[in-house]
């Protein structure tokens, strides 16, 4: 490492080079917020009319940019500009950084602020991020060692894209099969049949270990409580607010105020799965069309649907669709974690890449 070079992350980049000015000519813009990207991926931007955005619509950037959140730096909203639109406008609560191609690679520059010890700090300043001490390799490693990064990125990505393919896939076939080709003659089944509905209180058809139920919740992302862990395939749908739903395999948790599934025989899982996300506005939309923000035991277990006659035909096809899906997902897992071993050992010159001139 006696080439690596010792210096301030602000000898190699500039921050905040271009906003909105009078010269701006764009009349409408897409706009992203600090809370709209997280570790690189965006959720949504914004379409709206330049007059009518709000006041921190103001940063202006380029392919190969980088954008950091300077508030709350714990949470993550940051990305690598790539090839963005021309009428892309970020929140003036990025700091928009742009790399010295002479004397950095930018994709190794963004993978060393996300290694960045910045998570103690309540909010940063440009000038914060730009005196990071950064040990900087020759050109060709830093290409190097963004190439691996970026490949394992790219994978992960290929595989949740994969996994969205193929919920859409379900969907679509659930809706061919069980509405489009619904028949009159169809049995009514009410999902009450098929799980015991865990809530806060005790439950005499389920039990844990020491035989408590808290009462769950989940955010869209997480669902977890300390000291409380299920075995086994559950679908977990929160209790209120809007009402996320997550299938969960294995051993898991959960928070406050959701409800745990678990059907009585297995091989309903994945199509008991389907068909609540498809209904799911119809199940927590209130009785006789009042509008609530919570979901009664009741309102899940008495909710009617009409299931097909050769329903374990069904079930078989959706068993497919969601093997594919946990495999992937336990690929997911395994790559991420390499990548996380892999991001801090390679940003520090721990472990070495081969590369060429």
């Amino acid at each position: 490492m006696t080439n690596w070079k010792e210096c301030k992350l602000g000898d190699v980049v500039r921050s905040n080079v271009r906003s909105v000015d009078r010269h701006y000519s764009n009349q409408a813009i897409q706009y992203l917020d600090t809370g709209s990207i997280t570790c690189g991926k965006v959720d949504a931007l914004q379409k709206i009319l330049l007059k009518d955005a709000p006041s921190r619509a103001r940063r202006l950037v380029r392919d190969k940019d980088i954008i950091y959140s300077t508030v709350r730096p714990i949470q993550r909203h940051y990305g690598f500009i790539k090839s963005p639109p021309t009428d892309l406008v970020v929140s003036t609560g990025f700091s928009v950084i742009e790399v010295n191609q002479d004397l950095a690679d930018p994709l190794f520059i963004y993978y060393f602020l996300t290694e960045a010890s910045t998570s103690t700090y309540p909010s940063l300043r440009p000038e914060d991020i730009e005196r990071l001490d950064l040990l900087l390799p020759p050109p060709e490693e830093q290409r190097a060692i963004a190439l691996v990064l970026s490949r394992l990125d790219e994978k992960i990505d290929l595989l949740h894209r994969q996994n969205k393919t193929l919920e859409s896939v379900a969907e679509t076939l659930f809706r061919k099969w069980c509405i489009e080709d619904m028949r009159a003659e169809w049995k009514v089944r009410k999902l009450g049949e098929f799980f015991p509905v865990v809530t806060g209180k005790k439950d005499a058809n389920y039990s844990t270990e020491d035989g408590a139920y808290p009462f769950f919740t989940c955010s869209q992302n997480v669902f977890k409580a300390p000291g409380y862990s299920f075995s086994g395939s559950a679908i977990l749908l929160a209790g209120n607010g809007d009402f996320n739903i997550k299938r969960c395999v294995g051993k898991f948790e959960a928070y406050q105020r959701t409800y745990v599934l678990m059907p009585n025989e297995l091989k309903y899982y994945n199509f008991l799965y389907v068909l609540i996300r498809y209904f799911l506005s119809e199940i927590t939309g209130g009785y006789q069309g009042s509008v609530i923000n919570f979901i009664t035991k009741g309102m899940i277990e008495d909710f009617e649907f009409k299931a097909p006659p050769m329903l374990e035909n069904v079930l078989a096809v959706f068993d497919n669709l969601y093997n594919k899906y946990d495999f992937n997902r336990s690929q997911i897992v395994k790559l991420e974690q390499l990548r996380g071993d892999l991001l801090s050992k390679l940003i520090s010159g721990e472990v070495r890449v081969a590369h060429g001139n």
